[in-house]
């Protein structure tokens, strides 16, 4: 799941740049510049929305997991480890989640359906 959010990040990153290198501007005469069509510009539009609610969604499932996997912590480095999540979501996923607690500890964390985002402090 993780590598297709990366190869969809990548496959945007990669039409955005055609996109910006196939728009060439001419300094000296703007007569000579197309105007966009509606479909280009829907297009374009579409896909920096589709990205960052993608980006967005990536970085809140990052924050649930960091919360949940934490729940016997404190409330401050519960608070630390959710802002750490939440701003390197797809990093935090791979790196810290994957790579360290799944293949160096083999402890994967029990995600729980009912409260996804627990704060609560441990009893």
């Amino acid at each position: 799941m993780i590598l297709i959010f990366i190869l969809i990040i990548i496959t945007l990153g990669i039409v955005g740049l055609y996109q910006y290198r196939k728009k060439k501007e001419k300094f000296n005469d703007d007569s000579d510049i197309p105007e966009k069509s509606f479909f280009g510009k829907f297009v374009t539009r579409s896909l920096i929305f589709i990205f960052l609610f993608i980006l967005f969604s990536t970085n809140l499932l990052a924050l649930s997991i960091s919360l949940q996997c934490n729940k016997e912590n404190n409330i401050f480095f519960k608070i630390a480890s959710g802002m750490f999540a939440f701003m390197f979501g797809i990093l935090y996923l791979i790196f810290n989640y994957y790579m360290y607690r799944i293949k160096v500890n083999n402890k994967p964390c029990v995600l729980c359906r009912n409260d996804i985002f627990d704060i609560s402090v441990p009893e």
